[in-house]
């Protein structure tokens, strides 16, 4: 499976300094404030740099200009230096760039390059340069310039999707009314969840009993979604779905958070592989969860990286020891120390040390 092995990472937010490699399952774990999300944040960024809109809607309308991005702001840090090995079926590529605080609070590009090494080789077989002084990545136009590297690099950096459930106020995505045709994939908020699973119970059936077998797991009265377009013109959709023990059919508007989260979790994870992301970065996807529905997630990412890449921040103790227990993960763990981001993986030793301090909740009294 083609996936990211290793990231090098400079300047990035809180993130000074960072060497890590990655898993197909990578968890983060770590307090509020840790870091932890600087990195699930670097990777959204990539998936932004795919489409264009790296300065407009990353570095803008998310994060407020370049001078946020930049470790403590563009007086301690004004370039951002990133490198990553990515495993292709023949070998690895490379990919770095950095990025350099510019006027109006934005970004240029100082370098980008690729490269590709075959398996067995110790040299390089393709090396490109992408340039300098370009605002937007130039992987898009190497690629259709037959730029191979590139290609394989767009390829999965294009796939990386950035996940976060926790908004479940009543004016949430999650509970409001979606188009019927947006349901090609699970929007990062979850909120074309409805018409994705109609999508799915249409045009896959037996990934939509695995949906509703997981659900029954961590949910027992659960029955099934009711997923029936509205209106006169059958443009649009909303969540709903009934309990086995009651006739009524129950409302978006009537879930629980957790059952929320839940519902657009098991989705995402149990989407059909055709249409779901190469590379999914899920930011605390336990906030909400009862300890059943934790060990079905558990499940369900040790299944989802058999396709795909997932990279999750959590403090969730129970499903990190749950994914420990099953697989042998090795957690990295996240720590800020003197404002600046650290990020390990421990000895067995000295994790099970860790673990047991962070459990006991010594170190949740700044959370």
């Amino acid at each position: 499976m083609r996936h990211v092995e290793h990231l090098s990472l400079r300047s990035y937010k809180a993130i000074k300094s960072l060497d890590i490699n990655l898993d197909d399952l990578t968890v983060i774990v770590g307090i509020n404030g840790s870091g932890k999300s600087s990195l699930l944040s670097f990777f959204q960024m990539l998936g932004f740099m795919q489409t264009g809109a790296f300065q407009s809607e990353f570095v803008q309308q998310r994060c407020g200009g370049a001078s946020k991005v930049l470790h403590h702001g563009p007086s301690v840090s004004r370039i951002i230096e990133a490198s990553m090995t990515l495993r292709a079926d023949q070998g690895t590529n490379q990919y770095s760039f950095s990025i350099a605080h510019a006027a109006g609070d934005s970004f240029v590009f100082t370098d980008e390059r690729v490269s590709f090494k075959r398996t067995g080789s110790t040299q390089p077989e393709a090396e490109h340069s992408l340039g300098a002084g370009h605002r937007e990545s130039s992987l898009r136009s190497a690629s259709e310039d037959g730029v191979k590297p590139a290609g394989v690099v767009r390829w999965l950096l294009n796939g990386c999707r950035a996940f976060q459930f926790h908004d479940t106020s009543l004016t949430s995505p999650l509970r409001q009314n979606c188009s019927v045709n947006d349901n090609v994939t699970l929007k990062s908020n979850g909120g074309n969840l409805p018409a994705v699973l109609l999508a799915i119970r249409d045009g896959y059936p037996d990934v939509y009993k695995e949906i509703r077998r997981h659900l029954r797991a961590a949910i027992p009265q659960f029955d099934d979604f009711v997923l029936t377009p509205m209106g006169l013109d059958r443009r649009s959709i909303r969540l709903r779905w009934k309990e086995t023990s009651v006739s009524t059919e129950f409302d978006v508007d009537q879930a629980s958070d957790g059952t929320l989260r839940l519902m657009a979790l098991v989705t995402l994870l149990l989407q059909p592989l055709e249409h779901r992301p190469k590379f999914m970065v899920i930011d605390e996807p336990e906030l909400g969860l009862h300890p059943l529905a934790l060990h079905v997630l558990s499940g369900l990412l040790r299944g989802a990286t058999e396709k795909c890449q997932v990279l999750m921040a959590t403090q969730s103790m129970p499903l990190v020891q749950d994914l420990i227990d099953a697989t042998g993960l090795n957690p990295v763990v996240a720590e800020s120390v003197g404002g600046q981001t650290t990020m390990k993986r421990l000895s067995p030793l000295s994790l099970d040390q860790w673990l047991d301090s962070f459990s006991v909740g010594s170190q949740w009294s700044n959370s």
